[in-house]
């Protein structure tokens, strides 16, 4: 499988969706857009634009909630601005991390760690405050932020594999993370596109688990189950057969499904794509649900 951090990123500026007149609001999503935009291309300075480029939405984001609470909520934009902030929040963790991954200056070590561990600080505390995890949150969220809200635990996780040293805990992160992603693909209809968005996310952790299995050597007791089952290699088989109707050519209209085909276009080009027989399998066996 091939490590998936730069695949998903490309579509989760298209998990927001704002139909607002909120100028504010719309210029914290529009640097949101300009940072996902900057990652696209992968060199050190492309991070650090981006990275700037998410402060820049995070603090406009903090603005807007501060000087219209109210009127957001008003106008049921509260729950989309809280989704925006909570990306964004996942966004600077997880590129704060990659440089702690990648290793940059050893001078910096102490900061980096610093900076990555508060941020996924906040980002779990906002969510446990505006998104309880064990209960329905009292903010109205529309289905795409609900999903997206509840997935951020999983993506959380996804993080602190990332930065856990220890492979055998790393892999205890991936598993957790895959598990609250389960959990908020369930929050919406199968039929409905944000399926694509949380299976994109449920690739990358499982990229991510295979990709630290093969740095210890491939090691395969950090893939495999009780029964000595692969786990990465099963879950991504039912993760791309659940949504098998966005990779056999379904099209709909619309920028998101245009991201959404370029990424199923991709699965397809790296070859893990399951056959249609598996899928039928797996889905007469109700492994699918």
């Amino acid at each position: 499988m091939v490590r998936g951090i730069q695949i998903f990123r490309a579509v989760l500026a298209a998990t927001l969706v704002l139909g607002c007149s909120t100028r504010n609001l719309r210029e914290a999503q529009d640097s949101y857009s300009n940072a996902v935009e900057a990652e696209s291309s992968i060199t050190i300075h492309s991070r650090l634009s981006a990275l700037s480029q998410y402060k820049i939405a995070l603090a406009t984001v903090n603005e807007v909630i501060a000087g219209d609470k109210e009127g957001l909520e008003k106008d049921g934009l509260l729950g989309v601005a809280y989704t925006l902030k909570a990306l964004t929040l996942f966004n600077i963790a997880d590129l704060e991390t990659d440089r702690i991954v990648s290793g940059e200056g050893p001078s910096l070590d102490k900061p980096q760690i610093d900076e990555a561990k508060a941020t996924c600080q906040e980002l779990l505390a906002f969510l446990r405050q505006v998104y309880p995890e064990s209960c329905d949150p009292s903010i109205a969220y529309g289905t795409r932020d609900r999903v997206v809200m509840r997935g951020l635990y999983g993506l959380y996780d996804y993080i602190g594999g990332r930065a856990e040293p220890d492979p055998t805990k790393a892999v205890r992160w991936f598993k957790s993370a895959r598990r609250q992603l389960d959990e908020a693909r369930r929050r919406a209809p199968a039929t409905h596109d944000v399926q694509a968005v949380i299976a994109i996310y449920q690739l990358t952790v499982l990229a991510e688990w295979d990709w630290r299995a093969e740095l210890t050597g491939n090691d395969s007791s950090l893939r495999s189950g009780p029964g000595g089952e692969d786990l990465v290699e099963a879950w991504t088989q039912k993760t791309l057969c659940r949504t098998e109707r966005f990779w056999c050519g379904e099209r709909r209209r619309g920028a998101e499904s245009e991201r959404l085909t370029v990424f199923w276009e991709r699965i397809l080009i790296s070859g893990i794509k399951p056959s249609k027989p598996t899928c039928e399998t797996l889905r007469q066996s109700g492994e699918l649900n």
